[in-house]
């Protein structure tokens, strides 16, 4: 959350990064108690809990 510290205007790449640090991140720890251990599960889920994350971004 640096980026919350200094008023800015971000570019793509920017923006990109903070979403994945922020909301991303958000639902892949959901992800990794709901697969209970089942690094498979994640592994097929992991795209999906990130677009969750970040409230279904265009690719």
């Amino acid at each position: 959350m640096k980026y919350d510290l200094v008023e800015t205007n971000y570019n793509k790449i920017q923006l990109d990064e903070y979403i994945y640090g922020s909301a991303d991140i958000v639902g892949l720890m959901c992800l990794r108690v709901f697969c209970k251990g089942g690094q498979k599960l994640y592994n097929e889920l992991e795209p999906y809990a990130m677009k969750l994350g970040s409230g279904f971004p265009e690719d």
